[in-house]
């Protein structure tokens, strides 16, 4: 792959690294992502580093130990953009956990920095939707048109009102 040869060609290449992390993580190899992460430690932000190892620890059941790991590295004020994927990260994690309000109060304040990031807007709106609170679904998602917050937006209505015309026709072209 053009990732692996970028890798190959250099090493020490963090944004490769942490793609191909990703990558890995999203196939079920989060064990294969480590050595990558490691890179990423040590070539990038601190707070990139410990997302990355942070995301790895929930997909092996360690979100205790991936929330650490991001609550120590936002102590240092990481820039804003890197703070809310951090927050967006943390926030999945608590939620796995079953903490809803931390969860929440994590994706909001990742919101508060990147407002209008599609996956941190999905993550809360997905979170909403479990916790019974479709009404503010809408709301959250405002006018969007992206398909996963459109998609989002028509389950919150749906929840209280049932769905109007326009809601299922927009689900209807899917």
């Amino acid at each position: 792959t053009d990732l692996g040869e970028v890798l190959r060609r250099d090493p020490t290449h963090a944004q490769a690294a942490l793609t191909r992390a990703t990558v890995l993580s999203v196939m079920g190899r989060p064990h294969d992502a480590k050595p990558d992460c490691d890179v990423v430690v040590a070539r990038a932000h601190p707070i990139v580093g410990a997302t990355c190892h942070a995301a790895l620890a929930g997909l092996v059941g360690k979100n205790g130990d991936g929330i650490a790991l991001i609550t120590a590295a936002l102590q240092a004020s990481p820039p804003p953009g890197l703070a809310a994927w951090a927050l967006g990260t943390r926030g999945e994690l608590h939620q796995r956990n079953g903490d809803v309000a931390l969860a929440e109060a994590d994706y909001r304040a990742a919101l508060a920095l990147a407002p209008g990031d599609g996956w941190t807007t999905a993550a809360l709106a997905d979170l909403l939707l479990d916790s019974a609170r479709g009404p503010e679904v809408a709301a959250l998602v405002g006018a969007s048109d992206a398909d996963n917050l459109v998609l989002r937006r028509a389950l919150g209505r749906a929840a209280t009102t049932g769905l109007s015309d326009a809601d299922q026709a927009a689900l209807d072209q899917d």
